[in-house]
């Protein structure tokens, strides 16, 4: 029983580490807490139990970090404000002409 627990817990941390979610050990023991029960392995691969459905580890995770409870270990963007818009970066083409603005912020 501690095997497959110590396995479980394995294969959370091992999903959390490439879902780059923050507090990762918060998350873990949040996640196990609500679903270790429901954790399952079948032929080297995790499983989650929801009722009706299985779903693979990683697609639970996802899934609970698009949760209300979840949303609290997603990195927040480079965006500040509700309203705000991110902004795309456009690469620098060095055949394009300057601005007079470009240009004179590059005189300083």
């Amino acid at each position: 029983m501690e095997t497959v627990a110590a396995k479980r817990s394995s294969a959370v941390s091992q999903v959390i580490a490439n879902s780059k979610a923050l507090s990762p050990g918060s998350l873990q023991k949040l996640f196990l807490l609500d679903n270790a029960e429901r954790i399952i392995e079948e032929n080297g691969k995790w499983f989650v139990n929801q009722g009706d459905t299985v779903s693979t580890l990683e697609d639970a995770l996802n899934s609970y970090l698009t949760s209300e409870d979840g949303k609290a270990f997603v990195p927040a963007s480079g965006v500040r404000g509700s309203d705000a818009q991110e902004t795309k970066v456009t690469p620098v083409d060095p055949n394009q002409k300057l601005k007079a603005a470009d240009a004179l912020y590059e005189s300083f």
